[in-house]
């Protein structure tokens, strides 16, 4: 009893209220490490309503507090030093916002004041010819704007975020294509990524990928991640690779791969990463589809790349027992009916266990060049083709280049009917 009051004291609060207040259940804070995040403690909402006791055990630093599920969307970061209870409020349309805590309200209010003024510079340079005077006044609000945060959050945890955060704003007017280009240059000039502050959060991260999306060199982030751990370096490069191939944009993600990751995990002697890697890359549109052979109707050993007799092939993967296969694939031969001979094969590769029930189910579908694949899901054309569901589909062109990859039927259809009016 006597050292109760001693633990009360060591203990931080962090309460608040989610609205609309019937949606939310639960929630759970998350401590942010340099590759993975760690449970803390949880808390039960009351009509709304949360609070949840951090005990002093825990290190100060950058926090994830997740409220629904799926979790990688459902959450939001804050920053925790420990010295100070954080009350906040959660709208399902504003999202969080910070009642109490000097932390969080100040870098709440610099991202605010920086977001502003950036935006006002580009409104600026939207003009075509661009007042200078007005820029000029504007980067010198810059300068202030970040010397006053860097002075007021100088003894905070929040000041390394703050200082990381950085730019040098010139003191002249310049063209809008020399601006972003200093911007792009000096991007990183201020951001230590060996810093385990930085590190303990998704600051690094983040920082990265609006430098990424913002036309980014690639070969510039992994110098900028150069200094770090081999591990850390990997765990990071491999988030903006699948941050890239989220964005559909597979040349950027293979030339992250084959230049720096690819050799990083070898260097690491991550196989499994290593064979994910290339396999992407071996899938991607514009490369190359796998090769792998097949028995035609004499019985003869062919190969899928050899195959001719049209200008663009359909390449499904499906089952017999698969029943969304069974509803698709006549749709597909109907539907092939209609386009002009010569401009698309269907070649249907089968993921079976046994070759008799898929035998019965080609007699239905007669218009497509059937492939047999025992073993299913461990059949190695599969596996070359990343199967993991059926049907999958692809569209290729006549040297069998990976044209489409249609999620669903709805889009391979699409595709199809983008190509005609072409």
């Amino acid at each position: 009893m006597l050292l109760n009051p001693l633990l009360v004291l060591g203990q931080q609060t962090i309460s608040g209220t989610f609205s609309p207040a019937e949606k939310y259940e639960w929630g759970i804070l998350y401590r942010i490490d340099p590759t993975s995040t760690f449970y803390t403690v949880d808390t039960r909402f009351q009509e709304g309503s949360f609070s949840m006791e951090v005990d002093s055990t825990q290190r100060p630093g950058m926090y994830r507090f997740v409220y629904g599920i799926p979790t990688d969307v459902n959450n939001f970061d804050l920053i925790y030093s420990g010295d100070e209870d954080i009350i906040l409020e959660f709208d399902e349309v504003k999202g969080v916002s910070f009642i109490e805590s000097q932390e969080n309200l100040m870098w709440e209010n610099y991202r605010s004041s920086i977001a502003e003024l950036n935006g006002n510079i580009e409104k600026v340079y939207a003009e075509g010819q661009p007042d200078g005077t007005i820029l000029t006044a504007l980067f010198e609000g810059g300068r202030t704007i970040q010397d006053a945060f860097e002075a007021s959050s100088k003894d905070l945890l929040v000041g390394h975020f703050i200082k990381a955060s950085r730019f040098d704003y010139p003191t002249d007017s310049l063209s809008k294509a020399n601006y972003q280009a200093l911007m792009m240059k000096n991007y990183f000039k201020y951001t230590d990524p060996t810093a385990a502050v930085l590190q303990n959060s998704r600051f690094i991260y983040n920082r990265v990928v609006d430098f990424i999306k913002n036309g980014g060199d690639l070969d510039m982030v992994a110098e900028f991640l150069a200094p770090t751990h081999p591990e850390y370096r990997k765990a990071m490069l491999l988030s903006f690779w699948q941050q890239l191939v989220l964005d559909k944009r597979s040349d950027a993600a293979n030339y992250l791969s084959k230049n720096h990751l690819v050799p990083l995990a070898r260097e690491l002697n991550d196989s499994v990463l290593v064979d994910a890697l290339l396999k992407y890359e071996s899938l991607s549109i514009g490369a190359r589809a796998p090769n792998f052979s097949y028995q035609d109707k004499n019985e003869k050993t062919r190969w899928f790349h050899d195959l001719d007799g049209a200008e663009h092939f359909i390449l499904v993967f499906w089952s017999s027992v698969c029943s969304h296969c069974l509803k698709e694939l006549p749709q597909l031969q109907k539907h092939m009916q209609s386009i002009p001979d010569g401009s698309y094969k269907v070649v249907a590769f089968g993921l079976e266990d046994d070759i008799y029930n898929w035998k019965n189910e080609t007699y239905r579908l007669p218009d497509f060049l059937h492939v047999p694949g025992l073993g299913k899901w461990e059949n190695e054309t599969g596996k070359a083709y990343d199967v993991t569901k059926t049907p999958t589909y692809f569209i290729l062109d006549k040297d069998k280049t990976i044209l489409a990859k249609p999620e669903t039927y709805e889009e391979l259809i699409e595709s199809l009917e983008a190509n005609q009016q072409e």
